[in-house]
């Protein structure tokens, strides 16, 4: 009666093993896995069309080899194998052959002399042993994948026997490369945007695609940390990859204006980021080049206006890359804003205004979606703004110097007289920056903070008008020493 009541327990105890924990490694056999690299997790198995990729074969399980051989097709059929490459301590002493017959690359691995053996000794993750290098045929289409799958799997034991049981784990190629998300051949602002909206499970629904790219840690999460890779990769310098973007059709405008850094000045100066939108701006990426120039451009500083954004810059080859975005989704509104401040060191006094380019811009709003970009050094000749305005001054508060920026709209006239004067709280003029007519454009002018006889005013709250025809505005602006 004991001895039979033991056999149902014992076949009950291996039950409940089995269903938490799954059958035993031993009843398992050995795997031949295509991977994509132990050491660099994502260094293989993907590859934009045209270049080169490698695939990795990984042999799971402790095993003792005495020689390896497979089929590797891929469907669609896009790849041609170059060459083939032993990995690790455990094949140093093996040489691996192939050939590719249509779309089958038929693979070899066999050891230098007959002593040698394949030891694999480590239980998963397994140990590559050879790598595939492969191209990705011209025209294979971005953005998508290719199914590998391995055949006529084949290990040998030290008695020249067959190993059994083998079991193969296929993998998928993919046509692209990590954070390129939207698949325009560089990692960009829009790239930053999509991975935003993937990680707040914003729609459009991720494509299988977008979800690998955007995955940079390959850890199977969307998350702050492959949000922050895509914005440090996105204002790394490089060259964008000659492939076929996804089209996206452009979703409202955005203008950005920077003013010159004026004549006969020498020391520091922030110049002021401004754009005027006409939807929600989640995201905006600039490349402003002043190599060659006799001044210093150091990190941008967030006004109050974008405080609630992030911010990253990269200064390489005298170009300063920048790239403005909220992480949890945060947007400019429509409208005019400055968004931040450019810190300038002139270290020799121009004759002329210094220009600070942007060679390159974009934007964009909701939905990772482009905006239309307008950039370039503004002047009456090339914006005709709609009204007058005047803007916030910046930086404000300020100590040495601030800038203020007004526009003058087309007049039947063709010019029009403008002054813009600085007040203290009781009404007094305090300085008069400009007084003279001024035709159609916008304009920036500085204030050091002196008044009319070069005297240095003291810290405190000042008033700002704007005067022209029957046009007044006015604005705030503080000294801080």
């Amino acid at each position: 009666m004991k001895r039979s009541s033991t056999i149902p327990a014992l076949i009950l105890a291996i039950f409940v093993f089995v269903l938490c924990f799954g059958v035993p490694a031993f009843s398992q056999g050995y795997k031949l896995e295509v991977s994509k690299g132990t050491v660099a997790p994502t260094d293989g198995l993907f590859a934009l069309p045209g270049d080169d990729g490698l695939i990795y074969i990984r042999l799971l399980n402790p095993a003792t080899v005495k020689g390896v051989s497979f089929q590797l097709s891929a469907a669609p059929d896009s790849l041609t194998a170059n060459g083939v490459t032993v990995l690790g301590a455990a094949a140093a002493n093996f040489t691996a052959y192939y050939n590719q017959v249509g779309g089958v690359i038929k693979v070899l691995l066999l050891p230098n002399d007959n002593a040698q053996v394949l030891a694999i000794d480590n239980t998963e993750p397994g140990t590559d042993i050879l790598s595939i290098a492969v191209t990705v045929r011209a025209g294979t289409p971005g953005g998508s994948t290719a199914a590998l799958t391995l055949s006529n799997v084949s290990l040998a034991n030290t008695s020249n026997n067959p190993i059994t049981p083998v079991t193969a784990v296929n993998n998928t190629f993919w046509f692209g490369t990590k954070l390129d998300v939207v698949y325009n051949g560089v990692v960009d602002l829009f790239d930053v945007l999509r991975i935003i909206d993937i990680a707040l499970d914003r729609p459009p629904v991720p494509t299988a695609y977008e979800r690998w790219a955007a995955d940079s840690d390959d850890d199977g999460l969307i998350t702050i940390v492959d949000i922050s890779a895509a914005m440090d990769e996105s204002v790394n310098p490089g060259v964008a990859a000659a492939v076929t973007p996804l089209a996206k059709a452009a979703q409202g405008s955005v203008k950005i204006d920077m003013p010159s850094i004026p004549a006969n000045f020498t020391g520091k100066i922030n110049i002021p980021v401004q754009v005027n939108t006409s939807a929600p701006l989640h995201g905006l990426q600039m490349v402003i080049d002043a190599a060659g120039k006799d001044f210093m451009i150091d990190a941008p500083v967030l006004t109050d206006a974008a405080k609630s954004m992030t911010l990253v810059s990269k200064r390489a080859d005298g170009k300063l890359s920048i790239l403005l975005c909220g992480i949890e989704g945060q947007a400019i509104p429509a409208g005019q804003s400055t968004l931040f401040n450019l810190p300038v060191t002139v270290q020799k006094q121009q004759v002329q205004e210094g220009v600070l380019e942007i060679v390159k811009a974009l934007a964009g709003t909701s939905g990772a979606t482009p905006m239309q970009t307008i950039y370039g050094q503004y002047s009456a000749a090339t914006v005709v703004p709609e009204h007058f305005s005047l803007f916030q001054n910046s930086p404000n508060p300020f100590n040495m110097n601030t800038m203020i920026t007004f526009d003058v709209p087309n007049l039947q006239n063709g010019t029009v007289p403008v002054k813009l004067e600085i007040f203290n709280t009781t009404g007094q003029l305090v300085k008069r920056l400009v007084d003279h007519n001024k035709q159609a454009g916008r304009y920036t002018v500085q204030w050091n903070g002196s008044d009319e006889f070069g005297s240095l005013v003291s810290s405190g709250v000042y008033f700002y008008r704007l005067t022209a025809q029957d046009v007044v505005l006015t604005k705030k602006l503080a000294i801080m020493k």
